[in-house]
């Protein structure tokens, strides 16, 4: 298992790019053209792309594209992965809410989806998405750890600071798409 120091993306991107795993793309990348087609082409291996056209942000992609990458971030041998997932899955640990850490050193009072290099990656589609971003919410009448919930999933940026979650009824199982009003109604 990693160190504490080691479990955030810079160690782990500096273990991938330093065994030469990590694929660099110098060169500038339009996020309504060229980005998805490179991340696409290079699906099954970790990606930093520099420079993406509007953003002074770099894109770092397909971190965990395959068992062998995901057993290397946690640390544990492949075989051993999915009997490590099924104990975590098993005997989960209560998260530890603190009241700041690393992750809130910069802050975005206003934030603006558009400095993000959100990729578009169909020509028809109906704009940029993040393919597996997550959220986290927490409702501000609860003050505990369990007013909290994680949502991760295809995020359609909406805006300056929206984003969606699209519902494709034709991909949901067929048990599902007669009662999509029950399931998605609100309580």
């Amino acid at each position: 298992m990693p160190r504490a120091d080691e479990q955030s993306l810079r160690p782990w991107l500096a273990r991938l790019a330093a065994s030469g795993r990590l694929v660099e793309i110098a060169g500038e990348l339009d996020p309504a053209a060229g980005l998805a087609a490179q991340l696409i082409a290079h699906r099954s291996e970790p990606v930093r792309i520099a420079r993406v056209r509007g953003s002074t942000l770099p894109v770092v992609a397909n971190l965990l594209a395959g068992r062998s990458l995901i057993a290397d971030a946690l640390g544990v041998a492949e075989p051993e992965l999915g009997r490590r997932l099924t104990r975590a899955i098993d005997a989960p640990l209560e998260p530890r809410v603190v009241a700041d850490g690393p992750c809130q050193a910069l802050a975005e009072e206003h934030p603006d989806l558009a400095q993000l290099p959100i990729p578009r990656w169909f020509e028809h589609e109906g704009g940029p998405y993040i393919t597996a971003g997550c959220i986290v919410a927490r409702d501000p009448r609860r003050a505990s750890a369990t007013g909290r919930s994680l949502a991760c999933g295809r995020w359609a940026a909406r805006g300056r600071s929206s984003a969606s979650r699209p519902i494709t009824i034709s991909r949901w199982p067929r048990a599902l798409r007669g009662n999509a009003a029950g399931v998605c109604r609100s309580p």
